[in-house]
């Protein structure tokens, strides 16, 4: 388990262990103690932004976006607390500064080697930012697969310039398929419709949850089990969207009410641990 002494009981459904347990933000140091054939996904609770830690068994992490700048010690903070003191890889979805936030301090502070930038991106940053020598900086298109590892693979679904586009993608592993939405709008979504999505267990809603971030045809289309929404001061999930996904019996987790969420996958189960803000039971 994550957190031994913090954990409550767990039921299965199918394949499918989900231990929902529950741990405040006092505790000093958190190890999801991967062994092989485990990965770990940790959607940080930032005042503002999203930022998501893959942790894998041999030490590696990937960061899939930053935070906005104004969270930037509260990434640190999150960071620390999961142990994380290197970076391999930095993948941003989308140009907004809630995704790229922190990105030239990450790369300055995490030893990152690798960042992944959207194809729009990569067409506005190559000429206007510097990065060390030792770092590769690329984008991905869509179709795009990679191999994060022997077990986990990277799909990239759609690549959009529109102002509400960004790169949306899936990880799969075994028996496991997270998809990470940052795009919304009709081109993407018809370009989604027509990806089989029914193995997606957890999706990670764009915009904050926003009007219009998701619509009803799309979201029966994925049909997960599990919704991930990052919080924006500045952007108050839609109630439509919150109502949709509760009539879908799909479980929310908004970062701004549960806190930080870390899923732990073995070959054919997950359990979900998240950790309440300071001053919350």
């Amino acid at each position: 388990m994550l957190i031994s002494q913090k954990m409550i009981a767990f039921f299965i459904c199918s394949t499918l262990l989900l231990n929902n347990a529950i741990i405040t933000s006092s505790v000093e140091r958190i190890d999801v103690n991967l062994r092989d054939q485990e990965i770990a996904f940790t959607f940080f609770a930032l005042e503002n932004g999203e930022a998501t830690l893959l942790q894998f068994p041999d030490g590696e992490n990937i960061l899939i976006n930053t935070g906005d700048r104004s969270s930037q010690n509260k990434l640190d903070y999150w960071l620390n607390l999961y142990g994380v003191d290197r970076i391999s890889t930095v993948i941003i979805t989308k140009e907004d500064s809630g995704q790229i936030g922190n990105l030239e301090h990450v790369i300055n502070h995490y030893q990152t080697r690798q960042v992944i930038l959207s194809n729009r991106l990569y067409g506005q940053w190559k000429g206007n930012h510097s990065y060390p020598n030792n770092v590769a900086v690329q984008w991905w298109d869509s179709g795009t697969k990679i191999e994060l590892s022997s077990d986990v693979k990277l799909e990239v679904l759609y690549n959009g310039t529109a102002p509400t586009e960004g790169m949306d993608f899936s990880i799969t592993f075994f028996a496991h398929r997270f998809l990470f939405l940052s795009s919304y709008g009709t081109d993407s979504e018809l370009k989604l419709l027509n990806e089989k999505l029914q193995d997606v267990n957890i999706v990670k809603i764009p915009n904050y949850g926003a009007a219009q971030a998701i619509t009803k045809k799309l979201a029966k289309h994925i049909d997960p089990q599990v919704a991930i929404l990052f919080n924006m001061n500045s952007i108050k999930p839609n109630e439509n969207i919150l109502k949709l996904l509760n009539d879908m019996w799909i479980d929310a987790y908004l970062t701004k009410e549960h806190g930080t969420i870390t899923i732990k996958c073995t070959d054919d189960t997950y359990e979900i641990i998240h950790i309440h803000p300071k001053g919350k039971e």
